[in-house]
């Protein structure tokens, strides 16, 4: 049946105490007399076992959460999600994730196209900035500063904090970064290895060349961090370094001091084709970063990234998908920077602004970042992500996918998800107790039917209740570990 919206808000008391009578009158109901619900093939809160005695055929949503069960903290929240959605009863009123849910990470998982950015991401962007975060993100297709502006349009009223960008798509309206600049400590220079390199040694590939270059580069970026002119430096000004057996040897003769020199010093005795053999590896990296395009907006020290902690604001890295490497790596860079400064703020007296990280195909940095590491780390230094992904498979190594996903507090699926990612949603919500009714026929023409009721346990959320709901337009499934051990559905709202 179609539920009221203002009852959500005027009447919840009431509401709610008839909703707990009518599901335990539901419970009660004799075995041989099927809901409504299980008529329609779909079981809710409270609802009576079939007669039949099994639930093949049935969706099974008896795990989610019952209306007179929805926390306060929904209705009050301040990320939306949507109008609350019922299985069997349809739509109650809208839902918002409080900030202290919001605080223990959020990720959100959906094929593409099923309303991932425009129905949560943007909202939840607009949102944060709204209670005073500075969000920073980064925008895979192109469009996400306009989406932002429409959602804010939507609302009706100014969020009041400026938007910048780093766009080497559109250098005019961009910031000027230069990340070797950044440089200042064996912290940032580990950073920027492996955002340049990655975290390890590609698959199917010997470790002792990846070692090599992470060497290499690591003595490079020493050697610009000792520098008076870091400010001066470049990914073209490292390139020439490296393509000019004389330049290189000079350098490393300039900071004797440096550990970069001691690092790269052995190389001077190697014959010049050894030597271009060596550097080789790095060089293709770095070359990735010194494209024309993406020089246009990375030669002058302009812009620093702990301005982005200084004070609310939005700023966005454009990094589109189909860009590949370069996009991958100028991601990397400024986000493994913007954290690092972030964790200086760990047992901080005065932590300062805190940043909403928003990333959008989260598994694209994974091989650059430890994200798992990050998400264990960002509360205390007042950093709170959201991660979003098409499939959990998207993260190669299991391990690091159930440190990922156990880090993050509330988990959202929207659209026909994958096997694999249902399978680690339910997984996570576990079973519960569930009424079962078995039927025994006495043998005979005259013989009656007995109805005998036990309880078992099920799945929470079996995978076709993840991947397919029966019910909602665009219904999404919202696990809260702050608000619920209990899911809950909401029709997810887009434009």
């Amino acid at each position: 049946m179609p539920w009221i919206g203002p009852v959500w808000r005027a009447s919840h008391a009431v509401a709610t105490g008839m909703v707990r009578a009518s599901e335990n009158a539901a419970t009660s109901i004799a075995a041989g007399l099927s809901s409504r619900a299980a008529r329609r093939g779909v079981l809710g809160p409270g609802d009576a076992p079939p007669m039949d005695g099994g639930t093949d055929g049935y969706y099974d949503y008896r795990g989610v959460l019952g209306i007179g069960s929805v926390p306060p903290g929904l209705r009050d929240g301040e990320f939306p999600l949507g109008r609350f959605l019922h299985p069997t009863r349809g739509y109650l009123g809208r839902t918002a994730l409080p900030a202290a849910a919001m605080e223990r990470n959020a990720a959100v998982i959906g094929p593409p196209g099923s309303g991932k950015t425009q129905s949560f991401l943007v909202p939840w962007i607009v949102a944060g900035l709204r209670a005073g975060y500075s969000v920073a993100t980064v925008d895979v297709r192109g469009d996400l500063h306009r989406e932002i502006r429409e959602q804010v349009d939507r609302e009706g009223r100014a969020v009041g904090v400026r938007a910048r960008s780093l766009d080497y798509g559109d250098p005019s309206r961009s910031v000027s970064w230069n990340w070797v600049a950044e440089l200042s400590d064996d912290g940032d220079v580990d950073n920027a290895v492996g955002s340049i390199l990655g975290r390890s040694a590609p698959p199917n590939t010997d470790p002792y060349f990846f070692n090599q270059d992470m060497m290499l580069l690591r003595g490079v970026l020493e050697l610009a961090r000792d520098s008076p002119r870091r400010g001066r430096i470049t990914t073209q000004s490292l390139l020439a370094m490296l393509r000019d057996r004389e330049v290189f040897a000079s350098t490393i003769q300039r900071y004797p001091g440096s550990a970069g020199a001691e690092r790269l010093r052995p190389m001077l005795s190697l014959s010049p084709d050894d030597l271009d053999r060596r550097v080789s590896g790095v060089i293709g990296r770095l070359d990735v970063l010194a494209r024309p395009t993406l020089a246009r907006v990375s030669t002058r020290p302009e812009f620093f990234v702990d301005e982005v902690l200084s004070e609310p604001q939005l700023f966005t890295v454009v990094a589109p998908v189909r860009d590949g490497q370069m996009a991958q790596m100028l991601s990397a860079l400024f986000f493994s920077r913007l954290l690092y400064h972030a964790y200086e703020r760990f047992g901080s007296t005065a932590p300062g602004v805190p940043l909403l990280l928003v990333l959008d195909e989260a598994p694209q940095l994974a091989e650059r970042i430890d994200i798992a590491t990050v998400l264990s780390l960002a509360r205390a230094a007042g950093v709170t992500v959201i991660l979003a992904m098409q499939d959990v498979g998207q993260f190669a190594d299991e391990n690091e996918r159930t440190a990922i996903l156990s880090n993050c507090g509330t988990l959202v699926t929207v659209g026909s998800v994958s096997d694999a990612s249902a399978r680690v949603v339910s997984a996570r919500l576990g079973e519960h107790p569930v009424l079962a009714t078995s039927s025994t026929r006495a043998p005979g023409s005259r013989g009656g039917t007995t109805f005998t009721r036990s309880t078992t346990t099920a799945p929470v959320l079996g995978m076709r209740e993840i991947m397919h709901p029966p019910f909602g337009v665009r219904p999404a499934m919202v696990h809260s570990r702050e608000l619920s051990s209990r899911p809950f559905f909401v029709e997810a709202e887009r434009a």
